[in-house]
């Protein structure tokens, strides 16, 4: 994270973010706790001047310094503010659990959804027959909805990154070269490394929400799985 310069700078409120501005801005990307919001009203007496947000890494609860890693305790949401001997201080919200729920498992769940995503994605654009395209919008279009299940449960904020066009008109050349074999297998690869996942984490998870939301997982993987594998087999890739 770069705050810049601000060894010069006065506890001068005119120069700063008001606290209403300060969690209009966050909500917008956020949704804010009610401990989190009576925090930031606790510093109307001292001068806001940054807001930092990162859906993807997370902010140092000490020195605000941003990691592009999801270390547990860290924040999502980092505010900068001076007190009246001009110190830099910081504020970080929304931060990751450090407790039963196992942060750095759902993350992990959370990057190989990203990446199902991102084939399928490319899939769909690779393939020329209809059949195809809508196995793979299909699938990607389930993996999207892990991702909301998982975020109500996991309290996070992820959102699917678009994927970038230059980078997706390469790999569908790439796939289109392949074949429509390799394509198959390499979806149902990805499909059981979720699915492995999943397994770890249910080891782990004891809290009945987040069992439900993953055992659901499990069960509609293997469905999909199966249908991948018995596409697979089939005459259609003849």
């Amino acid at each position: 994270m770069k705050a810049g310069h601000m060894n010069d700078r006065k506890n001068d409120k005119s120069t700063g973010i008001t606290t209403a501005d300060c969690i209009y801005r966050i909500s917008s990307k956020f949704k804010l706790k009610p401990e989190e919001i009576r925090k930031i009203y606790k510093l109307d007496q001292f001068n806001i001047t940054r807001v930092f947000m990162t859906e993807e890494g997370s902010f140092d609860t000490k020195t605000g310094k941003y990691t592009s890693k999801n270390i547990p305790g860290n924040g999502k949401v980092c505010i900068q503010y001076f007190n009246d001997q001009a110190k830099s201080l910081y504020l970080t919200l929304q931060k990751i659990p450090t407790n039963e729920g196992m942060p750095e498992a759902s993350s992990t769940l959370y990057e190989l959804i990203e990446k199902s995503i991102g084939f399928f994605e490319k899939a769909q654009r690779a393939s020329k027959r209809l059949f195809f395209q809508r196995l793979f919008n299909r699938h990607k279009i389930l993996c999207l909805s892990y991702i909301k299940d998982l975020n109500s449960v996991f309290e996070k904020s992820h959102h699917h990154r678009d994927t970038d066009e230059v980078a997706l008109s390469n790999t569908i050349f790439v796939l289109q070269k392949k074949g429509r074999f390799y394509v198959m297998e390499k979806a149902i690869r990805l499909e059981e490394k979720l699915l492995e996942q999943i397994e770890k984490m249910l080891e782990s998870v004891n809290k009945n929400d987040k069992r439900q939301t993953l055992l659901e997982f499990k069960s509609n993987l293997i469905q999909h799985l199966q249908e991948l594998k018995s596409i697979h087999n089939s005459v259609l890739l003849h």
